[in-house]
């Protein structure tokens, strides 16, 4: 082998790992990192020598262990897209759970009574499903109100009046068989079988229902409550649709374009947005995204 402006030699003995040199191996090595060479290419055969060398690695070594854990900016996408009502945040230092809280609150637009960040046996109660809340109403109510139909449920805003000393009917009735019985006390006649009644309907027990709070009509004056869209769908689901109702829709970035001119997408917090030129395709696009909710 020639190099500019030097030439060595190197024998090698078949099968053998052996190389024999006026320079060390490891000199070689060094020498033809140094001046890159350039090598002629040669007419007769050739063969390949291996050899082994350990490299010391003059750099740092960080071993992460996840144990499988998502990083800060995984978490936030699982986050967004679980959109949560409630969260409990345990099993990191007290930074990042600071700092995922802030982000919830922040960006997800998440009730900071909802966000829970328990100490050390603190007990949080995680099992209940939300506010729900029994109660009776009055027919004069249900008949008032505007049902929203959305799949197979019908769905209404509700104004009204609470009460919970409302008599139920088993203290109307009882009230009432009382005053037959004492108008009974003229005619002999009817005096037992008055009193019969009463004991039967005295040794009732009141019902569950008797002891819920009543929902009447209200009494004063109903002010405006803030639009409340129940059923979101799915951005595919709305492609699709678009689709069929002859207009040209496709994913761009994530983000559903409409004709060139009207995009859909959905926002940090899980909101859907409508963007776009005030056209005819604008409003179209509108209405029919606005057909997809039930709208209190």
């Amino acid at each position: 082998m020639e190099s500019s402006g030097h030439r060595f030699h190197v024998y090698t003995k078949p099968n053998s790992d052996i190389v024999s040199s006026g320079f060390s191996s490891t000199s070689i090595l060094d020498y033809l990192v140094a001046r890159t060479p350039t090598f002629d290419v040669l007419d007769s055969n050739t063969r390949c020598v291996t050899h082994h060398l350990e490299i010391p690695l003059r750099c740092e070594v960080v071993f992460l262990d996840y144990e499988g854990r998502s990083d800060g900016e995984a978490m936030k996408r699982i986050l967004i897209g679980l959109r949560p009502q409630e969260i409990i945040l345990v099993g990191n230092n007290a930074p990042a759970i600071d700092h995922l809280a802030n982000y919830c609150r922040g960006v997800m637009l998440l009730d900071p009574n909802y966000i829970h960040i328990p100490h050390p046996r603190e007990i949080v109660n995680c099992t209940k499903e939300g506010d729900i809340y029994q109660a009776r109403m009055k027919d004069s109510l249900v008949s008032s109100l505007k049902f929203t139909k959305i799949r197979d449920y019908e769905l209404a805003w509700v104004e009204a009046t609470v009460s919970l000393d409302d008599k139920s009917d088993y203290h109307i009735k009882e009230k009432n068989n009382n005053n037959a019985e004492n108008n009974g006390n003229d005619d002999n006649g009817d005096v037992e079988m008055s009193t019969g009644n009463n004991l039967e309907l005295r040794s009732r027990t009141p019902l569950a229902a008797d002891q819920l709070p009543v929902l009447s009509l209200p009494t004063g004056p109903i002010g405006q409550h803030k639009t409340v869209f129940v059923n979101e769908p799915k951005l595919s689901d709305l492609k699709q649709l678009l689709l069929s109702q002859g207009l040209m829709a496709e994913f761009v970035s994530g983000i559903l374009v409409v004709d060139n001119c009207v995009a859909i997408k959905r926002s940090e917090a899980g909101k859907l947005l409508l963007e776009g030129l005030l056209c005819g395709t604008y409003f179209e696009v509108r209405r029919i995204l606005y057909q997809q909710f039930a709208i209190l």
